[in-house]
């Protein structure tokens, strides 16, 4: 290859090279951002989890009915868990994958009664919970 050959190919490998380099960059940033959740996802989920071991409910997992403290305990476990593979990137992702079903087979939905009130799956009580405590967070503003 001659001097000139080279000369007019290096624009073209220095811009592979600057956009490799780039590719590279934007991955870094992503893995750095993907170490922990937003503050907000955080607290979104830690209200949950409060929120259901305070509620007094009864919950139904896998066709047994267990009081709040042992859901809860359960939950936790299933959230770590998830936290220790991956980053949580909302609250709604917690609920559907691990406060609202059962993770073997079937994918049973949890259900959840509270004193005289109807049985309902766990996954819109807390999903309208969560809208309420947005609600409650924008006026608080």
């Amino acid at each position: 290859m001659s001097f000139a050959t080279t000369a007019k190919s290096l624009p073209a490998a220095s811009h592979r090279l600057r956009n490799a380099l780039f590719a590279v960059m934007a991955i870094m940033t992503q893995s750095a951002l993907a170490q922990g959740e937003t503050a907000t996802t955080s607290g979104e989920i830690e209200h949950l989890m409060t929120f259901k071991q305070s509620s007094g409910c009864e919950f139904n997992r896998n066709r047994t009915w267990y009081p709040a403290s042992s859901a809860h305990e359960h939950i936790l476990k299933k959230l770590n868990y998830i936290r220790d593979r991956m980053t949580i990137p909302s609250a709604e992702y917690f609920i559907q994958e691990a406060a609202s079903r059962s993770g073997m087979g079937d994918r049973v939905m949890y259900q959840i009664r509270c004193n005289n009130s109807p049985v309902q799956e766990c996954r819109g009580w807390l999903l309208g919970e969560l809208n309420k405590s947005r609600i409650r967070t924008a006026k608080s503003k």
